[in-house]
């Protein structure tokens, strides 16, 4: 008996080496049909390939979304410590008896030496 694909049909359907393509009418043994293959696997390789990318660039919108949101957070966090440091300059000018008559520069020094104390 003869082994399938040397010229004899197959005994479970696969076509023999000398059997006539079915996309392209050729022996199947002919370079377009290999290089169709190729460019199949080649498709195939490609595919994967874009979905890897779309899973980087999800990736990176989310990282994207993460640095606006912490931006915002930052932004807000900056607006609280301003609305502090108005706070202890009220509080030093109010402390010092002078009221509002106290000069700017030494407001701030104090503020700042009692934020870092604070800190």
């Amino acid at each position: 008996m003869t082994e399938p694909g040397w010229g004899c049909p197959s005994i479970d359907g696969m076509p023999s080496l000398d059997a006539p393509s079915e996309a392209t009418g050729a022996p199947a043994g002919d370079p377009r049909d290999r290089r169709i293959a190729e460019l199949e696997a080649e498709v195939a390789r490609l595919e994967d390939e874009v979905g890897r990318l779309k899973l980087d660039l999800w990736g990176a919108r989310d990282a994207a979304i993460g640095a606006t949101a912490e931006v915002g957070t930052q932004r807000v966090r900056q607006k609280e410590l301003e609305a502090l440091i108005h706070q202890l300059r009220l509080q030093v000018a109010t402390l010092s008896g002078t009221g509002r008559r106290t000069p700017g520069w030494y407001v701030d020094r104090v503020a700042r030496a009692i934020y870092h104390r604070v800190r």
